[in-house]
């Protein structure tokens, strides 16, 4: 789904009133999760796949409250995360100066803050392209500022989570849309389309499996996925 230029800023002032307006809830269930006992074990994949090294320049598009960018800092990344929403940023400023990290934090939408950067080792967009207007072009601005070699980390909801119960309301004619309903197939597709070579993927709900590349099997896994993450390349 591609959103006419006129529609742009509408969409995102609606994702950005929605995400200010959930800054609570949001954060004290992320920080409940950064410590959670599956955390270390989906870092370390995260790292493992992102073939990230201390000191490596990590960007966080769309990184909420800030507990995986600030998590990143701690394992000795260099850090950029930006949000639209500045509730969120500002919690995540909170919680970096309590634990004394250093994070570069922006607010703004998450293809556009990224223009003005020297490139990246890796991109972390962890269940924010799902609320992007315009994917191909995020996906473009995300090519255009990685370093040779670079990855890209992925993820979104899978199709019968529940976080799309309400994708049934995008044909009501009074519909205020403020996601793409982007599914783990539809996502596998674009990245391929736009010349992204696919490196691993796996659901949220098993991250120790090493996914069967079988394509039935993989498509019933990410219709059932609560979250489905895919790591590509250029």
């Amino acid at each position: 789904m591609t959103i006419r230029p006129n529609g742009r800023d509408a969409w995102l002032d609606r994702v950005r009133d929605t995400w200010n307006e959930r800054v609570d809830w949001w954060d004290d269930m992320s920080e409940q999760n950064a410590v959670a006992p599956d955390r270390i074990v989906d870092l370390n994949r995260t790292i493992a796949s992102l073939n990230l090294r201390p000191g490596d320049r990590i960007y966080d598009a769309g990184c909420g409250s800030g507990q995986f960018a600030l998590a990143f800092a701690e394992r000795g990344f260099s850090v950029t995360a930006a949000d639209i929403s500045p509730e969120m940023i500002g919690r995540g400023r909170q919680h970096a100066q309590k634990r004394s990290l250093t994070v570069d934090w922006r607010v703004g939408d998450l293809d556009d803050a990224i223009r003005a950067d020297k490139p990246f080792t890796a991109i972390h967009a962890r269940m924010s392209l799902q609320f992007v207007p315009d994917l191909p072009r995020a996906l473009q601005r995300f090519a255009n500022k990685l370093a040779p070699g670079g990855r890209l980390y992925t993820s979104v909801p899978g199709a019968t989570s529940p976080i799309y119960g309400s994708i049934w309301q995008r044909f009501l004619p009074d519909a205020a849309i403020e996601m793409n309903y982007l599914t783990p197939w539809d996502l596998e597709r674009v990245l391929e389309h736009f010349d992204w070579r696919i490196v691993e993927q796996w659901p949220g709900d098993d991250l120790g499996l090493q996914l069967d590349t079988d394509e039935s099997t993989r498509r019933s896994r990410q219709a059932t996925a609560f979250t489905w993450t895919i790591i590509s390349e250029r």
